[in-house]
């Protein structure tokens, strides 16, 4: 690695020790503080080269942290918790953010002008677009696959129902229409269902349906919470939160199957699951040390790690692709990093 006309260079070689080939020799340059940066592109080259499958160490990881009075702010962090920063100042209560399919803006609801209303914002310019200020309840935002349309819930008659509506926040098309909460949807890779939560038998379960609203079937069963849905990016499973013996626990349902598998085990209370864009790893929130924190494990619960230290963390989402390069190197953080590579706890 050196510096040249201002710039920081790097050249990565993988080689095929027995045969002595080249499997891989690629330069890349960044600002003179991109080191990271750098780092993170030769470590998704070298996993694409090996797997055939683009890695995701140019992804982040978005999160709500709380700042007191109930109140939270954006913060982005990379994937593994290092360089968090605050993206909004609101000062405000902040729910339910979730990235949009291209990874350059996140999608939240904000109390900021009294009403519980939808937001996007661009992450580059910095600028925020009002997308849904219904009366009532706007949350839970979910966007479809290829971008051109936002799952939502909307309380407007009353009922919290789940609606779709264009991306720009115009033509809300009610899918559900049943006594009780309906909330939380999650889109299918392929663009075709939706899974949501919904007590209508009683207690909070998930449930599937079709994006036309039809088609609806129950998927949890043997317990009387289940909250949080989200589809694996391979389209073959889903994660979502259970509580059993008096704990929330991350399981996996595998949609072929059935078969219900739970990856954490009473050790506080594990929410808000989110893929990694190649379905290997999951992002959640955790109690497990007091507070709630960022955690990320393994698709199959092992290699737990501990991302941030605040305390004050929830609602994770996972990006659902490498950001640019102008992207990743804009911002610091607003606190320290601890040295174990979280955000550190506020004092």
């Amino acid at each position: 690695m050196k510096q040249t006309a201002g710039l920081l260079v790097f050249e990565g070689h993988l080689f095929d020790v027995r045969s002595g080939r080249v499997i891989l020799r690629k330069a890349y340059d960044s600002t003179p503080d991109g080191d990271r940066y750098l780092m993170h592109r030769f470590a998704d080259d070298l996993v694409l080269q090996l797997t055939g499958e683009a890695g995701v160490a140019q992804s982040e990881i978005a999160f709500l942290n709380g700042t007191g009075g109930g109140k939270k702010e954006l913060i982005i962090m990379d994937y593994d918790g290092h360089a968090p920063r605050q993206v909004t100042s609101e000062r405000s209560i902040l729910l339910t953010p979730v990235w949009s399919p291209d990874g350059k803006g996140v999608t939240y609801t904000s109390y900021s002008a009294g009403n519980p209303d939808l937001y996007h914002l661009d992450l580059a310019s910095g600028k925020k677009l009002l997308l849904s200020a219904k009366p009532g309840l706007n949350a839970s935002p979910a966007w479809s696959p290829d971008g051109k349309r936002l799952a939502l819930v909307l309380s407007r008659d009353g009922n919290s129902e789940i609606y779709t509506m264009e991306a720009g926040g115009k033509n809300a098309k009610k899918l559900t229409d049943s006594p009780g909460i309906n909330t939380s949807p999650s889109w299918s890779p392929s663009g075709r269902e939706i899974v949501f939560t919904s007590d209508r038998e009683g207690s909070p379960q998930i449930y599937v349906m079709d994006v036309s609203g039809k088609g609806v079937r129950r998927l949890t069963r043997g317990t009387n919470y289940a909250d949080l849905a989200v589809w694996s990016p391979r389209g073959d499973r889903i994660a979502l939160s259970m509580r059993k013996q008096g704990f929330f626990d991350i399981f996996v349902l595998d949609m072929k199957s059935g078969e219900l598998f739970q990856l954490t085990s009473r050790a506080g209370n594990n929410e808000h699951p989110s893929w990694s864009p190649d379905g290997r790893h999951i992002v959640f929130s955790s109690t497990r040390s007091g507070g709630p924190d960022i955690y990320v494990m393994h698709m199959d619960g092992s290699g737990i790690r501990r991302l941030t230290y605040t305390r004050r963390a929830t609602s994770p989402v996972w990006s659902p692709r490498a950001v640019s390069s102008e992207h990743a190197l804009k911002g610091v953080p607003d606190k320290p990093s601890d040295r174990k590579g979280g955000m550190a706890a506020s004092r």
